[in-house]
């Protein structure tokens, strides 16, 4: 893929947006750190307080990332736009986490919001894999929870909140928490 398309630069500007927006609502400060980062990660910046990489893309090779994610020992979490079933825009994650030295790549992950503002990744309803397990996405960590609904009513309701405040920018969807 040529990178240099305006319609692929287009599309990586707006998912970098989007992970601008889920670094501000969970309080990240990522950084780059080209010199630390082996080659195909570079690219990407890392938050120090989640050892995190942090990872928009409109093209990522999950493949190529595994073995980096491998070599820097952290976790990583890859940010891509898409379109649900009903063709609506939305957010899909892939969370590679690095478990005693293996890489994992939890795929089909979207991400879903409380009324009060807490974020997890949870699977796509829709997805090949429905009953996958879920994430809580907090400023020093993502790690493995319950589902933060009770029903499918519920899931929706939360994955449209996230859309919301991450695709169009509107915190208001939810009532952050400050404190």
């Amino acid at each position: 893929m040529n990178v240099h398309v305006p319609r692929y630069c287009a599309e990586q500007a707006r998912v970098e947006a989007c992970a601008e927006r889920l670094a501000d609502h969970l309080n990240w400060k990522p950084v780059p750190i080209p010199e630390l980062l082996p080659p195909v990660l570079r690219t990407y910046r890392y938050e120090p307080s989640a050892h995190l990489l942090l990872m928009p893309s409109a093209a990522a090779s999950i493949p190529r990332l595994l073995g980096g994610i491998r070599q820097f020992r952290c976790t990583g979490l890859v940010l891509e736009r898409g379109s649900r079933v009903d063709g609506g825009p939305t957010l899909y994650c892939v969370l590679i986490r690095c478990l005693q030295g293996k890489e994992h790549a939890h795929t089909e992950l979207r991400i879903w919001a409380s009324e009060e503002g807490e974020l997890f990744l949870v699977p796509d309803p829709d997805g090949t894999e429905p009953d996958s397990p879920c994430y809580a996405l907090s400023r020093y960590r993502i790690e493995p929870a319950a589902a933060p609904y009770a029903d499918a009513r519920a899931q929706d309701h939360g994955l449209v909140r996230a859309e919301t405040v991450l695709l169009t920018g509107q915190p208001e969807a939810v009532r952050l928490r400050r404190g």
